[in-house]
C-alpha cells in the first residue's frame, strides 16, 4: 500500500504543478494535520470485552483503539462563477497510533492469565481523497473566513493486531485495505491569503473489514483450527482535524 501511495502522490504533485502553470488564479494549500479521534473510533475497550475460548480476544463492539494522530495534506482551490466560491480537490494522509493500555490491563486481570499478556496493535492509516466547494468572506483587513464541504472516498488500513503469551504468539489478526465513503465539513481562516488555519470534522463511514485471524490453542483450548476468515468486522471512523497550512 505504501508504494502505491508514493506513486499516487508523485502523480498528484505533477498534475497540480501542470494546472498551476496554466492558470494563475488557482492556489494550492499544503498543510500539517493534528487528528483527534472521536466516537467509537476513540474507544479503548468495550463493555463486553472477554477472552473467548475459541474465537480470540473480543475487545468489544466497534472498538477503534485510535489515539491522537498526525498527518499531511494538500488542497487545490479553483475559483468558479460566483465571487468567493471555489471548487476544491484534496487528499490527506492521516496516521493514528493505537492505545492498548486498557485492553492490556483488562485481559491481564483475567483469572486464566498467570503470566503477562503483551499486545501490539499498530497504527491506523487513512487516505481520504475528496472534492467539494468552499465559500469565502472577508472579515477584516487581511483576514478571510471560509466554509467548506467536501465528499469522496477513503482508503483505509486497519492495523494488524498481535498478542503474545509466555513467548508464544497466541493471536494475530490481519485486515485487508478497503475503500469507503468520506465526507468533511470545515471552517477555515486565512491571513493575507497565505497562512491558513482550519477546523474540520471528517467522517469516514463504517467500513466492514475482511481479513484473517490466527489463534493458538495455548490460550484458546477449544479451537478446531488455528486460522479463521474475518467476514465483516465493522469500524466507525470519525475525527476532528486541526490543520495549519500555507497557500502557494
Amino acid at each position: 500500500m505504501h508504494k502505491s501511495l508514493l506513486k499516487y502522490l508523485i502523480l498528484l504533485s505533477m498534475f497540480i504543478t501542470e494546472i498551476l502553470a496554466q492558470n494563475s488564479n488557482l492556489n494550492v494549500q499544503i498543510f500539517g494535520i493534528g487528528s483527534i479521534p472521536i466516537g467509537e473510533f476513540n474507544k479503548k475497550i468495550g463493555s463486553s470485552f472477554e477472552i473467548t475460548r475459541k474465537s480470540g480476544f473480543d475487545y468489544g463492539t466497534n472498538i477503534g483503539l485510535a489515539d491522537i494522530g498526525y498527518g499531511i495534506g494538500t488542497e487545490l482551490n479553483i475559483p468558479v462563477l460566483i465571487n468567493g466560491l471555489a471548487w476544491q480537490f484534496s487528499t490527506k494522509l492521516l496516521f493514528n497510533p493505537t492505545d492498548n493500555s486498557k485492553i492490556t490491563e483488562a485481559f491481564n486481570n483475567d483469572e486464566r492469565i498467570i503470566d503477562e499478556l503483551i499486545f501490539d496493535t499498530g497504527n491506523w492509516l487513512n487516505v481520504p481523497i475528496m472534492s467539494g466547494f468552499s465559500y469565502g468572506l472577508k472579515l477584516f483587513t487581511g483576514i478571510n473566513f471560509y466554509v467548506q464541504l467536501q465528499a469522496g472516498i477513503n482508503i483505509s488500513h486497519q492495523p494488524e493486531r498481535k498478542a503474545t503469551y509466555q513467548n508464544v504468539l497466541v493471536e494475530e489478526v490481519k485486515y485487508n485495505d478497503l475503500v469507503d465513503f468520506a465526507i468533511e465539513p470545515a471552517i477555515s481562516f486565512d491571513y493575507n491569503e497565505i497562512y491558513t488555519l482550519s477546523l474540520r470534522y471528517i467522517n469516514l463511514n463504517s467500513p466492514r473489514f475482511e481479513g484473517t485471524r490466527y489463534i493458538n490453542e495455548k490460550l484458546f483450548p477449544e479451537i478446531s483450527t488455528r486460522d479463521y476468515k474475518i467476514a465483516a468486522e465493522e469500524k466507525s471512523i470519525e475525527m476532528l482535524l486541526i490543520t495549519f497550512g500555507i497557500k502557494l
